[in-house]
């Protein structure tokens, strides 16, 4: 009798086990939170062309729902009695789990959209995708929303007078976890649809879990009546902080400068190498170590050390908008990766600072959650609209530092407030040097006068900084050092917003056209109009040049960039065996090409001829139809354009039976990692005629996607040469690498196609094979940013 009243569990075990279960909840809601993000957004990334916009998208939509999910927490809490809060959000999960079933079984997956969900091609992409992730994932997503602040709020009830900020600290290192342990364990191990299945599964042990923590709550306070104090007399934690207007605006601004960081930054790494699970981890992860350090311990945060290296980050930042071109992939990516962290620990530390007491905690997570809502509206919806190029990262890197010092000036403990006036003078300081640095050696007075609307933001700044510290008189902001401190920081602002205007300016300088949408920023330029010789329209997305043409009636025909003359699609086109044949209706071609540009291919192609351009951008389209460019028009061929992503068309379509096949999509700094999948390349040879010939332009200055190929090329037993072509002298055609595959070794021994190239060196080596569900682009990465054997005499300028 005594060993059994021994053995049986004490109150504090019993609470120790309660409080390991809320804690695993936790956990498991933040985990599955962020897998089924990576999850469904690799699964729809190449159903529009893989481009950096369908993960921001894909963000934007987590956040609405992250949103709706603390809206839904916040109004249990406030309007329901406990028992009823248990019961509602069981209901809601038991409806999830309804709703996996059903996909299941319709689907095959309780996840995966079926693939009458892909796009047609001519719908708009952003509601299509938010479309497809709300009838997928939209219900689950906002059950586990919800989670983590009504675990929170019912810990805090059951454990008075304890912090549950601990378990948001815990909630977001289980978000941490989920997405670095996506790209290195769940992806090279699972199969896509395996991993959903998984995570269906894990759901289920999840609803469990939250099950037993509600009835926990439950029983903790049965008596409580909707909106009754959480905390019992006595026991409260000490309310000290209250939730004023000024305070409320930093709750909404603070995760919303953060959030604008987050998207911007993703968008900028992924438009220099690619759109693939661990560039968005990268960025995502570090804005989540951010939380997990701010919120588990606020001393963690120190504005000693953040402020001065938030100012670092701004002149980072600047060279590297300005300079990037010439710098490494590799540390483009360290350096971006610096001044998130940065921005991000600024943000988050400043939220943590303010968090109030657990009584508003509810209310907090739905301010703060509004803010992170807001920042991806305004990336993924309104800058596409609003701006002609990528400007919402200039305005997150001047938002991260005006809000900085409002927090400042909101904290009566501040070294601002105290009068401290040195750190402002370096910070002024820094910013005339960093202005001097950036804008003297190439300012001109016509930008100049663009840039005085910056000297009335600065007052502007100076003016709303004096009103912030007037409602707070503690210290006089208005009179002495304090006063010397915040006109500093207000002029400092100033001249990094010139800074940042004044790049914002060059790189619209001088073009004739510009359009954003949904897949990047297009700029048609036009250089030397004076001298007929060397007077051409270039076609640039974002940094890297697309294409050009010259001007002059005698060399517009001219094929230029990656595909001049030698190149290895001139040799397809004019060596293919075909072009030998007998009789003149024997010898035409038919040409399929998976990516437009400015229509230069056509220019090779003869009467008689069939090209058939996939292109998903309807900007290009609308570049290369109607525009300065005018290949597509002085081309005897017949031309045919499908607008949408070439190989989602190309799995729609009976096979064309193609001569010749281009696929020419990876010049860019992002390349669609789904065009080089044995997946794509079985739609590929199924679209070939025999002796086919499948042209893949590789040329590309961050990536070596030549051992992809080759690897694809041991897989289907392919015949393949390599052709590399050095640029000409005087700027005609660019350096180039081309790789030629066929069933027929007959034409690479073509006396053309022989001499110029060049069949890989080792033929028992093994290369890499890409599936759809693997593929890793960290082999591939290049040492410098240039490849020096692709570049062509006399320079380039693709990249600036």
């Amino acid at each position: 009798m005594v060993r059994a009243l021994d053995s049986a569990p004490t109150a504090a075990e019993h609470a120790g086990q309660a409080m390991l279960l809320f804690a695993l909840s936790t956990f498991l809601a933040a985990f599955l939170l962020f897998q089924v993000e990576l999850v469904i957004g690799k699964a729809i990334l190449p159903w529009y062309g893989g481009t950096p916009a369908v993960w921001t998208t894909c963000l934007l939509f987590f956040q609405v729902a992250l949103l709706g999910g603390y809206s839904w927490s916040h109004a249990l809490m406030v309007r329901t009695a406990p028992r009823r809060q248990s019961l509602a959000h069981g209901i809601l999960l038991l409806g999830c789990l309804a709703v996996l079933g059903w996909h299941l079984a319709v689907w095959g997956s309780p996840l995966l959209p079926g693939a009458s969900w892909k796009p047609a091609g001519q719908e708009s992409p952003v509601p299509a995708i938010l479309s497809v992730l709300a009838a997928s994932v939209g219900l689950p997503f906002f059950a586990l929303s919800a989670t983590a602040p009504l675990l929170q709020a019912w810990f805090s009830r059951v454990w008075p007078g304890r912090s549950p900020y601990r378990l948001y600290a815990l909630s977001n290192l289980g978000s941490l976890l989920a997405l670095l342990s996506y790209p290195f364990l769940v992806e090279p191990l699972l199969p896509l649809r395996a991993q959903a299945r998984v995570w269906g599964l894990g759901f289920a042990v999840f609803a469990l879990a939250f099950g037993a923590c509600a009835v926990k709550a439950s029983a903790a306070s049965p008596g409580l009546a909707p909106g009754a104090a959480l905390f019992p007399e006595g026991k409260a934690i000490p309310a000290g902080k209250g939730a004023g207007i000024a305070r409320r605006l930093l709750w909404l601004g603070l995760p919303a400068s953060a959030s604008v960081m987050l998207l911007a930054l993703t968008n900028q790494i992924s438009q220099e190498v690619a759109v693939v699970p661990f560039l968005w981890v990268l960025p995502l992860s570090l804005y989540l170590l951010s939380f997990v350090v701010c919120f588990h311990d606020r001393r963690w945060y120190s504005r000693a050390v953040f402020n001065p290296l938030l100012a670092v980050a701004a002149f980072v930042a600047c060279f590297l908008l300005y300079h990037g071109v010439d710098v490494p992939v590799l540390m483009q990516i360290g350096v971006w990766s610096f001044v998130l962290l940065v921005c991000c620990m600024v943000c988050h530390g400043e939220l943590a600072r303010l968090a109030p007491d657990p009584r508003h905690l509810t209310a907090y997570y739905l301010v703060l959650a509004s803010g992170g809502a807001l920042g991806g509206v305004f990336v993924a919806l309104v800058a596409p609209v609003a701006f002609s190029g990528f400007w919402e990262l200039h305005i997150g890197l001047l938002a991260c530092g005006l809000l900085a010092l409002l927090a400042l000036l909101e904290d009566r403990a501040s070294w601002l407030r105290a009068g401290k006036a040195w750190p402002s003078v370096l910070a002024v300081l820094t910013a005339v040097a960093g202005t001097v640095y950036f804008l003297l050696p190439g300012i001109q007075g016509s930008a100049l006068r663009q840039l005085w609307p910056h000297a009335v933001a600065g007052v502007g700044i100076l003016l709303a900084a004096l009103w912030l510290g007037r409602r707070s008189q503690r210290l006089p902001l208005w009179q002495g050092r304090p006063l010397f401190a915040t006109g500093c920081l207000a002029v400092a602002l100033m001249l990094f917003s010139v800074v940042l205007r004044a790049h914002m300016v060059a790189v619209v300088a001088g073009s004739v056209d510009v359009s954003r949408g949904f897949f990047g920023v297009l700029k048609v330029e036009e250089e030397f109009p004076g001298d007929p010789a060397r007077h051409v329209y270039l076609l640039r997305h974002g940094r890297i040049l697309h294409g050009l043409q010259f001007a002059s009636e005698g060399k517009r025909r001219l094929a230029t960039s990656y595909y001049g003359e030698g190149s290895g699609i001139a040799l397809a086109l004019l060596h293919h065996p075909r072009r030998e044949a007998a009789a003149p209706s024997d010898r035409s071609l038919r040409i399929g090409v998976a990516g437009l540009g400015v229509g230069t291919i056509a220019a090779y192609a003869w009467e008689g001829d069939l090209l058939r351009f996939y292109e998903i951008n309807p900007d290009v389209v609308r570049f290369a139809s109607e525009g300065v460019f005018t290949y597509l028009a002085d081309t005897p061929a017949r031309v045919e354009i499908v607008l949408g992503d070439a190989r989602v068309s190309l799995e729609r379509e009976e096979s064309q039976q193609f001569d010749v096949l281009v696929v020419d999509a990876f010049s860019s700094g992002a390349i669609p990692v789904h065009l080089l999948t044995t997946e794509a390349f079985e739609v590929y040879l199924r679209h070939l005629r025999r002796g086919g010939v499948l042209a893949i332009d590789v040329s590309n200055r961050t990536l070596d996607l030549t051992p992809v190929v080759w690897g694809l090329t041991q897989h289907f037993g392919l015949a393949a040469v390599q052709v590399a072509k050095r640029g000409s002298g005087d700027g005609t055609s660019w350096g180039s690498l081309w790789i030629l595959l066929t069933r027929d070794p007959g034409f690479l021994s073509t006396p053309a196609v022989a001499d110029d190239g060049a069949p890989r060196e080792d033929q028992n080596q093994t290369f890499p094979l890409w599936t759809d569900d693997h593929s890793s682009l960290l082999p591939l990465l290049k040492a410098s940013a240039w490849d020096p054997e692709a570049l062509p005499q006399g320079g380039d300028d693709r990249g600036r």
